[in-house]
């Protein structure tokens, strides 16, 4: 059996503007979903997104967000109307991840309903797509743009109430310390519940349990770590707290399809030759 091609790093972020007319019906379909984040956001008109056997709309304002390696199956709701989106590919910086604790529809896929709260994050949406050129100082234009969708929807009360508190405490506990001990016991002890009610939480609003979660959380976290190229692989294994290098690389190839090795090689091709690594 041959390996896997290595994913493609072009950029840490690629954007774009989508309008869908009417008699004209697009579908997104990636069974295995793609190696890097995907943020979909309705600027007006009307998609939808089918996973765990449903099918949802998405209106003005609703924000859709696939984790890496979750199954994407979305697009515009019917040839009768109209779909106007932005959508982003993202590699997320590490200290973004706990912003990325969306209440989720099924493990992976993720939706905010922002309604006629978006319209503020709109001109971000439209930066973010424009600003995606090619160059350098575009993409950190457009990077910056995102961490200020991410930092305003985390400010956001509404972000509050779709999180419970507690939940919030293990998730905080996870990202500050991902290497920690994570057993359910010590979950339940840092969000001061008890194992099953923590249990109930996660699945509720994370549609994971808690373990999935945390594993998820290493592996989206040793991608952004591989990402500089000139990182060992044990090293970043062991900073996001797997003990043993065969079970790390077997998890991590089935997430993003490339083993770390393989990453971080396509991550060191897509760096800038003034930065290119010497390392052997």
């Amino acid at each position: 059996m041959s390996a896997p091609r290595p994913p493609t790093l072009a950029a840490p972020i690629l954007a774009g503007a989508q309008r869908q007319a009417r008699n004209a019906v697009s579908r997104a379909l990636r069974p295995e979903g793609t190696g890097d984040w995907l943020l979909v956001a309705t600027l007006s008109g009307e998609g939808f997104v089918r996973c765990a056997g449903r099918v949802h709309d998405l209106v003005r304002g609703d924000l859709l967000l696939f984790q890496p390696g979750a199954a994407q199956d979305y697009g515009h709701r019917n040839e009768q109307g109209r779909w106007r989106n932005v959508w982003i590919h993202f590699r997320p910086r590490e200290d973004w991840l706990r912003w990325l604790a969306w209440p989720a529809l099924s493990p992976g896929v993720m939706l905010r309903h922002e309604g006629e709260a978006a319209e503020r994050l709109s001109p971000l949406f439209k930066r973010i797509a424009t600003c995606v050129d090619g160059t350098l100082l575009g993409r950190q234009i457009a990077m910056n743009a995102l961490e200020n969708v991410l930092l305003t929807l985390a400010r956001e009360p509404d972000a509050a109430a779709a999180i419970d508190a507690r939940l919030q405490r293990a998730l905080d506990y996870i990202a500050c310390d991902p290497a920690g001990k994570m057993d359910l016991d010590t979950l339940a002890d840092v969000a001061g519940l008890s194992k099953s009610r923590l249990t109930d939480l996660f699945r509720e609003q994370t549609g994971q349990t808690s373990q999935v979660y945390v594993e998820r959380f290493r592996l989206v976290l040793a991608a952004q770590l591989l990402q500089d190229g000139r990182v060992r692989v044990a090293d970043v294994a062991h900073t996001v707290g797997f003990s043993n290098a065969f079970y790390f690389s077997t998890r991590f190839r089935k997430t993003f399809g490339a083993t770390p090795s393989q990453y971080r090689h396509a991550a060191r091709r897509s760096r800038p030759s003034s930065q290119q690594s010497v390392d052997p």
